[in-house]
């Protein structure tokens, strides 16, 4: 008599491996931190960089006086500044490069980009300093990199998961 062969195991879901605490569950919780950091910093670059062109620098206005103020060249130049960054993805996303790969590669794209990101972001904060021109040029930069970023978190996201996973 032949005995019928075992059931398959059970498919592993989602729900299942971050409840499991592993090492899958630790990577999808950074990615999801990365995600929610970079949405915010999306739209907080673009407004950022176009306030403090508005109307010569005067920045905030009190809630009485609100009005619509953005210097809309500015707010193009920087939203423009994603085309670059999103073609620079093209060219390194699958050449790892340098110590650690943290040249090029999924993962280097987004540390270096993450991190060319911040610095351009932080430097915005100087504009009493630097002048309106470098904190224009400074977020144009930081909104390219934030670009090239999350295309590469894009592209890396599926790729952490085991096949039966992604579908």
């Amino acid at each position: 008599a032949t005995t019928p062969p075992p059931p398959p195991p059970p498919e592993p879901s989602l729900i299942g491996l971050l409840s499991s605490g592993g090492a899958v569950c630790r990577r999808t919780l950074l990615h999801w931190a990365l995600w929610g950091v970079s949405g915010f910093a999306w739209t907080s670059l673009v407004f950022y960089a176009t306030y403090t062109h508005a109307e010569g620098g005067t920045k905030w206005k009190p809630l009485s006086q609100a009005s619509c103020d953005f210097d809309f060249v500015s707010q193009l130049l920087v939203v423009a500044s994603e085309i670059p960054g999103t073609l620079l993805v093209q060219f390194v996303v699958d050449r790892p490069r340098g110590p650690g790969g943290l040249l090029g590669g999924r993962r280097g794209v987004q540390v270096c980009g993450y991190t060319i990101c911040g610095l351009a972001a932080f430097a915005m904060c100087l504009d009493s300093v630097l002048g309106t021109t470098v904190t224009l040029a400074c977020g144009m930069l930081s909104r390219a990199m934030l670009a090239a970023s999350n295309s590469a978190m894009w592209i890396a996201a599926p790729e952490m998961y085991p096949t039966p996973i992604r579908g």
